[in-house]
């Protein structure tokens, strides 16, 4: 009989121990789960935020913050067809800076990459959340004004004109200036689109170059 319980204690000893033994290798195991599961939720974070980084850099300029030509096209030929569609006041300025290969050629490109993104700064200062500014490359900037008469437009454009003569750069200790040309044209009938837009702000553009820069110009049918 003695022998017998002995038997069953020894024989309860052992299935503890082996229950022990399991708990213990399930919880290190779900332990380990655990942390699996937190390095993988942080490298899905970290993916994420790597691929929405890419995508903004896909969409933006790298050097001045603004809308790249990729970006401003999507956002732009939607903004017009809207504006068509309800009938409503829509303005493009094309903004040039003036001699800026002399600006790059006499104090340096890293002097022409600061008044780049010195004249974005001052477009976001005349832009509102519903308006597209965007940097077309090299030294050429496009601003799209919703609901806004080319009136207005050209109210804006001299206010942004003036704003840009105004800043002081310096570089290779000389203080220098710049100044820019801006052409302007609007939304006006059912049949424009972005492209025709486009093609009249240059237009008006080239006037503004013509008449000796330092001007904003709207475009007019000739």
């Amino acid at each position: 009989m003695n022998n017998e319980l002995e038997l069953l204690r020894r024989r309860w000893e052992r299935e503890k121990a082996a229950r022990r033994q399991a708990e213990e290798i399930a919880e290190e195991k779900s332990r380990d789960l655990y942390l699996k599961s937190l390095e993988l939720e942080k490298a899905l974070a970290e993916e994420s935020r790597l691929k929405d980084e890419l995508e903004q850099l896909a969409l933006t300029d790298p050097l001045t913050g603004l809308n790249n030509r990729r970006s401003f096209d999507i956002a732009a030929h939607q903004l017009v067809r809207v504006a068509i569609r309800l009938r409503r006041p829509l303005s493009l300025l094309m903004l040039d800076i003036d001699f800026f290969k002399k600006v790059n050629d006499t104090y340096g490109h890293a002097a022409g990459d600061t008044v780049l993104e010195k004249i974005a700064q001052v477009c976001r200062q005349y832009v509102r959340s519903m308006d597209l500014p965007a940097r077309l490359g090299g030294e050429e900037f496009c601003l799209l004004f919703p609901e806004t008469g080319v009136n207005d437009a050209r109210l804006l454009a001299e206010r942004l004109r003036l704003a840009v003569s105004a800043v002081e750069f310096q570089a290779n200790d000389q203080i220098f200036s710049v100044t820019v040309s801006i052409g302007i044209a609007e939304c006006s009938g059912e049949e424009d689109s972005l492209e025709m837009i486009l093609e009249r702000s240059d237009q008006a553009l080239y006037k503004a170059k013509q008449t000796g820069r330092n001007c904003s110009v709207i475009w007019a049918a000739e």
